[in-house]
């Protein structure tokens, strides 16, 4: 399996480790994959110092990292596909990974589809949403698009959104809770603290305790935690407010800039609550 790119006029006279330092590529991944040859420049294999022109065609042949996986058969709702990107709606009370116990989490799911089909290259999420929460979650399908989403997410350069559910009317219909969290071991959750870091939530009130947010730090259970010290925890939140049928959080449109086009990419999935 091979990545294909033609070099535009940004990286003329540049090297080809200047191509996959753009995308966030590791020191170490940059020297195996020259060092293997994997590198192919207009289909000769190159070092990744050698110098690219306008219109080369840069191929990077995938290695095989995907040997062997466990069967695990479950529909996957695929908001969105292409050959960089994949965008699943994740269903509540689902890891996203595995815990080391060999339980059911979706980025087995996701390699085993894929390793049915042929493909062996690993597939990995580029960001986490908890266990109990709903909604979308976006894997890269090679190594370079999981650099550069990876640096996206911890950068706070990808826009998360999310739908929730509260158990009791807000005071306002909008604003900002800007709340420090830090997590407290004997509870084992995320409290409000002097000494914690910077949590920052935004919320609108969209009609019947449903509510839009929008997350601009990322910390731990922010949201459950912020609408928790706010009185109105999310309807279902086992650890911050009542056990319920399941957790009333979805997360439900993230905009992020695509790998390969540079360009700003919305996905979208509402929650059927």
């Amino acid at each position: 399996m091979k990545l294909t790119f033609i070099i535009t006029e940004q990286f003329d006279h540049k090297r080809i480790r200047d191509f996959l330092n753009a995308y966030h590529v590791g020191k170490k991944t940059v020297y195996d994959y020259s060092l293997n040859k994997r590198l192919l420049l207009n289909g000769i294999p190159k070092h990744d110092m050698s110098l690219m022109n306008l219109g080369d065609k840069l191929e990077i042949v995938l290695e095989d990292n995907l040997t062997s996986i466990k069967p695990y058969n479950l529909n996957l709702d695929i908001v969105y596909e292409d050959d960089d990107l994949l965008v699943i709606n994740k269903p509540e009370k689902l890891l996203i990974h595995s815990d080391g116990t060999g339980a059911f989490n979706l980025t087995d799911i996701v390699n085993y589809k894929y390793y049915q089909q042929g493909y062996r290259h690993q597939i990995l999420p580029a960001h986490r949403i908890d266990y109990e929460t709903s909604g979308l979650v976006v894997f890269a399908k090679h190594f370079m698009a999981l650099s550069f989403l990876s640096k996206l997410f911890e950068e706070k350069h990808a826009d998360k959104y999310y739908i929730g559910l509260v158990s009791k009317p807000l005071r306002e219909p909008k604003g900002v809770i800007d709340i420090p969290l830090d997590y407290e071991k004997r509870l084992n959750k995320m409290v409000e603290s002097s000494k914690g870091k910077r949590a920052v939530t935004e919320y609108e009130v969209i009609g019947n305790n449903k509510v839009l947010i929008k997350i601009i730090t990322g910390r731990t259970h922010q949201i459950r935690a912020h609408f928790s010290i706010m009185g109105s925890p999310i309807v279902g939140d086992p650890l911050y407010g009542m056990q319920n049928d399941r957790l009333y959080l979805h997360s439900y449109k993230i905009t992020l800039v695509h790998p390969r086009t540079k360009e700003k990419v919305t996905f979208e999935k509402y929650p059927n609550f």
